[in-house]
């Protein structure tokens, strides 16, 4: 609203006032993509391993990252899945749905994985 009466709505330019579109500087269909992603406790373990790092790492390597990590006990909620071979879940499923979500660059040719700058966000916001 303008505030003057005309009944003309306008987005108020004040930077404290929000649309509540936007979370910080995260759009809100982009936040709850990151959360549904951030739900499952081997793909924070991903993240965690990946900032770790700093650097690209083969998804074999990755996998004993995760096992690691769990076995140690990281804090991070959630087993590791018995039933599945860990390299096996995340070349399906979980490196593709963190991909989608660009917070990881997954080569399928190389089978190699690194962080994004929106990734390293994501891990310094959230985890």
């Amino acid at each position: 609203m303008t505030g003057d009466g005309s009944g003309n709505d306008a987005e108020c330019d004040h930077d404290d006032c929000s649309t509540g579109d936007e979370v910080g500087d995260v759009d809100r269909p982009r936040l709850d993509v990151i959360v549904d992603v951030l739900t499952h406790p081997v793909r924070r373990r991903v993240l965690t391993a990946l900032d770790d790092v700093e650097e690209e790492l083969s998804v074999a390597d990755l996998a004993t990252a995760v096992v690691r990590s769990h076995a140690v006990g990281d804090g991070v909620p959630g087993p590791v899945d018995p039933d599945a071979p860990v390299e096996l879940r995340l070349y399906h499923v979980h490196l593709p749905k963190l991909a989608a979500a660009d917070l990881v660059t997954f080569d399928r040719r190389d089978m190699t994985v690194r962080l994004t700058a929106a990734g390293e966000r994501a891990v310094r916001r959230y985890l």
